[in-house]
């Protein structure tokens, strides 16, 4: 493949249940072989990690792997191929241990902490904050939980996640670009990210 410096890097983030995935595969499905998706969420450190540990704060920045995701995105920004460890639990349901990321025009970086390293997000070429009501999330959060994993007991949705979300989350508002209500239809919030991508693309 003839590497190419992306014409753009997108920074998305977001609150829990906040429809960033669904996102991801809406622009995959819009713009098909223009945009390439990185998945904030495999830099995860995995739970071997963690051995015994006992996590309070599951949206802790303290549980991934910040020296990668420099790496990772200076490398893409460079027009190098990205080879990511993915080992968040749900990589691992999925039976993917890693993901290579081309540098493709469009190169769309969603999660939950997407925008909380400065130094990373200097090299965006613009962010988004999909913001959401903290009692949305939790309804959301709870439709889909699975009690038997620790981030995802009714405990920790009812007690932990929103001071967690607070404290890392929510800052990152400030520092986005663009702020999207994050309850409007998924099919509408797609349709206004690819109009921010294109309103860049045509400067």
């Amino acid at each position: 493949m003839v590497q190419k410096t992306p014409e753009l890097i997108v920074g998305i983030a977001g609150g829990s249940c906040s429809g960033k995935t669904t996102l991801e595969g809406n622009l995959r499905s819009q713009l098909g072989d223009k945009v390439a998706t990185f998945p904030f969420d495999d830099l995860f450190i995995g739970l071997d990690a963690l051995h015994d540990t006992q996590v309070t704060d599951w949206e802790s920045p303290d549980l991934y792997r910040w020296s990668d995701y420099r790496t990772h995105i200076t490398a893409l920004k460079a027009g190098r191929e990205a080879l990511v460890a993915a080992l968040h639990p749900e990589s691992a349901v999925e039976g993917i241990s890693s993901r290579l990321i081309e540098p493709r025009p469009i190169v769309v970086v969603a999660g939950f902490l997407a925008l909380h390293d400065a130094g990373v997000n200097n090299l965006f070429g613009t962010t988004i904050f999909i913001d959401l009501p903290e009692q949305e999330m939790i309804k959301r959060r709870l439709a889909r939980a699975k009690p038997s994993d620790q981030w995802d007991s009714i405990e920790y949705i009812k007690n932990g996640l929103l001071s967690g979300y607070r404290r890392h989350v929510e800052p990152q508002r400030d520092v986005a670009k663009h702020v999207i209500d994050g309850t409007l239809l998924p099919e509408y919030i797609t349709e206004v990210v690819i109009e921010i991508i294109r309103e860049k693309e045509s400067r």
